[in-house]
């Protein structure tokens, strides 16, 4: 049965922001084997003690998940490159062909050789939800988001916070509709701030988002809602975005603009109040301001 969602502890939350740039280390590795002792050195834990947190946080082993992220790579590029299969072998850290091939098969039920003409996804089954991400690795094609560097000025909001998966955030405005009712403006702009990275996070069910809308610099919002700052500087903007595009626009941003390990303000800003949640278009910003003072 899943846990349902709640707020991380401090201490939990510490560990979770470790977890989070040791995933990112092992998304954002271009070519080669990642291994326990190298990211265990990088967190400044022991490999132990790494391995032991990591499984309790994301319900899969550090091991598994670093073998899942190579061959979720390799699939990758058999399903959507010409690379011979030789080369995705070396290139993901296997030492020979003979051995890829049986990782491969355990893993996709066929041979690499069969995969270009079976397989209809390069990802596998993961409790954590984490995956490897071709547009935080690959030098593709340009992406149809409009994105580009915009001027943005001292920004403030009421918040309130919502917990859990980011894919159920209909619901949060749902609940936050429900609580305010006519206490909410008519003509406000209306945002969602994102405290984690989805692409990272170990833990889908504490992941935290602000809710709420833009205000003046006096102005209070209803009660149970606080208020934080959004800082003025250089964003990536996106173009308005369709609902069904958000999760590509997103894993598009923060694979271009966000530097590894850095906190990074991001947030939506939609074109209306958000409900109906499908059909609600929303421009993406990510600041550009290296550790962006942000009330979290």
């Amino acid at each position: 049965m899943p846990m349902p969602p709640r707020e991380s502890s401090a201490a939990e939350y510490h560990y979770h922001k470790i977890l989070a740039n040791v995933i990112e280390e092992v998304l954002r590795r271009k070519s080669g084997r990642v291994t326990v002792p190298e990211l265990a050195s990088t967190a400044g834990f022991s490999r132990y003690h790494l391995a032991r947190l990591f499984h309790y946080m994301a319900d899969e082993t550090l091991e598994q998940f670093l073998r899942r992220i190579r061959l979720e790579r390799a699939a990758y590029m058999l399903l959507h490159t010409n690379q011979r299969i030789f080369q995705i072998a070396m290139d993901s850290g296997y030492q020979s062909p003979e051995a890829f091939s049986r990782a491969f098969r355990k893993s996709y039920g066929c041979l690499p050789t069969k995969a270009r003409g079976t397989l209809t996804t390069w990802e596998l089954p993961a409790s954590s939800d984490l995956h490897w991400n071709a547009d935080w690795v690959l030098d593709q094609a340009p992406r149809d988001f409009d994105d580009q560097i915009v001027q943005m000025p001292l920004r403030y909001a009421v918040v309130v916070r919502a917990i859990g998966d980011y894919a159920n955030l209909a619901d949060s405005w749902s609940t936050l509709q429900f609580k305010l009712a006519a206490r909410i403006p008519v003509n406000a702009t209306f945002i969602t701030i994102y405290r984690d990275n989805l692409f990272t996070h170990p833990v889908c069910r504490t992941l935290r988002a602000d809710l709420g809308w833009l205000c003046g610099r006096e102005d209070a919002g209803p009660a149970g809602m606080r208020k934080t700052v959004i800082p003025a500087g250089s964003y990536a903007a996106t173009r308005f975005v369709e609902r069904s595009e958000r999760t590509d626009a997103w894993s598009h941003m923060w694979g271009r603009y966000r530097s590894a390990g850095n906190e990074t303000l991001c947030y939506d800003e939609y074109n209306r109040w958000p409900l109906p949640f499908d059909e609600v278009k929303t421009r993406l910003l990510v600041s550009l301001t290296r550790n962006p003072p942000s009330k979290s």
